[in-house]
């Protein structure tokens, strides 16, 4: 299993994180401990040999789901063939859902995510994956709730939950489930 180590200024603990594909990347503080960048890394590489048996349980999760072979695919050129679909939809898919929200948005666009589903930025730009296109409805649409409800909580509180939840009652176990996925 192949583990990608990445130093971020913002960080300010050890994250973990596993993508769709399974990949694995840590996130680590640029400063952790007092010896600086050779010791983050190292406390970090310490961290994950201690949870290696949970990364593994989830890795293999993972591989044992049934998941779409096109949310693999990870080529520029298949984003590009599928960038404007994929904008289509979700632009739909928004409109529809915050018409029972209202909430103020100034863009939406389509990317190739690495790890996420969806991003809503402090400047009121939803952005998604582009192979949202790809999972089943119930689950796009709770991602375009998810990413709609940041428009009024840029958090995970209990009123963002709250919000999410006003249409979309099952969404923490979507939530649990899309971890595979994320």
């Amino acid at each position: 299993m192949e583990i990608f180590y990445k130093e971020s200024k913002r960080a300010r603990n050890v994250r973990i994180k596993i993508n769709f594909y399974g990949k694995v990347e840590v996130v680590y503080p640029a400063k952790f401990l007092l010896g600086g960048k050779k010791s983050a890394k190292k406390y970090a590489e310490k961290f994950v040999a201690q949870k290696m048996p949970w990364i593994e349980k989830q890795v293999a999760k993972i591989s044992r789901k049934n998941i779409n072979p096109v949310l693999k695919i990870d080529s520029r050129e298949h984003f590009l063939i599928h960038k404007q679909q994929a904008l289509d939809f979700v632009t739909e898919r928004v409109e529809f859902w915050n018409q029972k929200y209202g909430f103020q948005y100034n863009e939406i666009r389509v990317k190739k995510l690495k790890s996420n589903w969806g991003t809503c930025s402090s400047k009121k730009v939803l952005t998604f994956n582009y192979k949202i296109l790809f999972l089943a409805p119930h689950v796009a649409d709770y991602i375009v709730v998810h990413e709609i409800c940041h428009l009024r909580e840029m958090n995970h509180s209990a009123r963002f939950w709250a919000l999410v939840e006003k249409e979309i009652p099952n969404a923490r176990e979507l939530q649990k489930n899309i971890g595979a996925l994320d």
